[in-house]
């Protein structure tokens, strides 16, 4: 064995002569020394960063037929869910902490996009003379959305994955049209906004590409609660005033780069 080393050792040696001797790129330094390995960058520190993703929810809301005869509901009452779908960009601010293997940190993030749904339903007016029928028209828009979140990762090399956490809110618009289907339609239409709050839960995977710089990819879950809206119709003459419960959930994919700044 300690022959087969030494024959070794020597045929490397007359390699690199050999390769001097014709001209070829020679070496200094140690055959122990092997190419510098690049350095693992630290998680620790503040990063801002952008991001862009697809989002789709539910908001789930009914009419009951008794509304205190503030309005006519058909018998049965009218089911108005949604299904808000859509694309939305934003940004994000956060701190990192990195112990070890660990990175315990907090992000915040603001999105704003064009996620909205509608829908259309017929239904007989019971009450009117001829028992006329008409047209439910009801869309929901969630104008911006964001979430304060903890963040922990485990480090994997150049290698962040994680789960998070926190506090969500939306906001979002709600419009709604009656159209009576008589013969001359006559329409009422009608508006109203919440912000709706929440939890978010999820998990990532974040890449570092240098000392600063990071793309990530994420996903997230969220249930923003049961918030009110009430709509009163204005038409040819005063109209009803609608008020329901709606409850919203969504989830989100979305892609984004950081850049972190140096301690």
């Amino acid at each position: 064995m300690r022959s087969a080393i030494a024959v070794l050792g020597l045929l490397a040696s007359t390699s690199l002569a050999s390769a001097a001797d014709l001209g070829g790129p020679s070496y200094d330094g140690s055959l122990k020394d092997g190419p510098a390995l690049m350095a693992q960058p630290s998680w620790t520190g503040f990063y801002i960063g952008a991001n862009a993703g697809y989002a789709w929810g539910s908001s789930d809301s009914f009419l009951p037929e008794n509304l205190e005869k503030e309005a006519y509901v058909p018998p049965g009452g009218i089911r108005t869910d949604l299904n808000p779908d859509g694309w939305f960009g934003g940004g994000q601010i956060g701190f990192n902490f990195q112990h070890g293997s660990l990175v315990f940190g907090v992000e915040a993030d603001w999105q704003g996009g064009d996620i909205e749904d509608s829908a259309t339903s017929r239904h007989t007016h019971t009450l009117q003379p001829g028992e006329p029928e008409f047209d439910v028209d009801n869309s929901m828009s969630i104008e911006s959305f964001g979430t304060v979140r903890g963040r922990l990762g485990v480090v994997m090399g150049r290698v962040l994955p994680y789960v998070t956490g926190g506090f969500a809110w939306a906001k979002t618009d709600v419009d709604a049209r009656l159209t009576y289907l008589v013969d001359t339609p006559v329409v009422f239409a009608g508006s109203d906004s919440a912000t709706h709050t929440g939890w978010v839960v999820g998990g990532g995977v974040e890449i570092a590409l240098d000392e600063n710089w990071s793309i990530k990819g994420e996903y997230l879950y969220y249930d923003l609660g049961e918030e009110n809206y009430t709509i009163t119709y204005v038409g040819p003459w005063d109209g009803d005033t609608y008020s329901t419960d709606a409850d919203l959930t969504m989830q989100t994919i979305r892609v984004g780069v950081n850049y972190k700044f140096n301690r």
